[in-house]
């Protein structure tokens, strides 16, 4: 069955709620099949195609896809496995915003607003989406030192030492630290949105993705909203109540600790939360 591989990474979600995992996975899929009209997901495969941009579908390693994309390593399955978690929860009417923690260029973004647009519920009376990002790169070592030196740091379990020695393990830091090769500025986040995510309507997003790259980007789009700065100073403060859906995709462990400590309360009954850095230990340390 098509959807239920793209349905893997939401295992870890499925089996924390005590469901008999095959199961539920097996509804999920059922029930996105039976929502998603053809129209609505031509649509969506037209914006998934643009943020991938000519990276391959379904890789077979975890190498970098088209560097100029908006999205990066195996976008098309963890963009289409977002597609059952949306559907289920409008068909149950699950309260509550849709938050990503940790947005890099905004491709996963850019698909979560297609499906919310694609569903005709993107908009400030209706579903709101909320993008948390520093814009700027991952926080550097010396955060992380602070960070376990707070309430919420000592609260975590593990110590400034520890945390320190899994990130180093993982050389997160030369990488996704201000600066890096990997950091996602603002501006590119919107020029994403700019680039990919077209009226509903239209199926030609890919063959406009070259257009407007060199005016300033916009990235306006209502009901989106930006959280500009660390997940500590932006996410317990934000004017987020009720969340349907929270992405956490920030790879290190204080990051993913403050994006849990402060959304995960708002969680909606039925809702669900997406943990893209599942393989990583710092990140499992701080789920866990």
């Amino acid at each position: 069955m098509r959807s239920r591989s793209l349905l893997l990474a939401a295992a870890v979600v499925v089996s924390s709620q005590g469901k008999d995992t095959n199961l539920e996975l097996e509804r999920l899929s059922s029930a996105s099949t039976r929502y998603w009209r053809a129209n609505q997901q031509s649509y969506i495969e037209s914006v998934k195609t643009c943020v991938i941009g000519e990276g391959r579908p379904t890789p077979t390693t975890n190498k970098q896809g088209d560097p100029s994309a908006p999205c990066q390593w195996d976008c098309y399955r963890r963009a289409s496995m977002l597609e059952p978690l949306v559907a289920d929860i409008l068909v149950n009417g699950v309260a509550g915003d849709f938050v990503e923690a940790g947005v890099y260029r905004g491709g996963i973004s850019v698909v979560m607003a297609a499906l919310l647009r694609g569903a005709g519920v993107l908009g400030d009376n209706t579903r709101r989406m909320w993008l948390a990002d520093s814009f700027a790169g991952l926080p550097n070592d010396l955060y992380t030192k602070r960070f376990a030196q707070t309430d919420a740091g000592r609260q975590a379990g593990h110590s400034s030492a520890e945390i320190s020695h899994m990130q180093k393990r993982q050389r997160m830091s030369r990488q996704w630290g201000k600066g890096g090769h990997f950091t996602g500025s603002l501006e590119t986040v919107k020029r994403s949105f700019d680039r990919c995510l077209l009226p509903m309507g239209s199926d030609s997003a890919r063959s406009t993705a070259g257009r407007g790259d060199r005016a300033a980007p916009s990235g306006e789009v209502g009901g989106v909203h930006y959280l500009v700065g660390f997940f500590a100073d932006t996410l317990p403060k934000s004017q987020i109540s009720q969340i349907a859906l929270l992405r956490a995709d920030s790879d290190i462990f204080a990051s993913i600790y403050e994006t849990l400590d402060a959304l995960y309360p708002r969680l909606s009954v039925g809702g669900y939360v997406v943990f893209d850095d599942w393989k990583l230990l710092q990140a499992r340390a701080s789920i866990d």
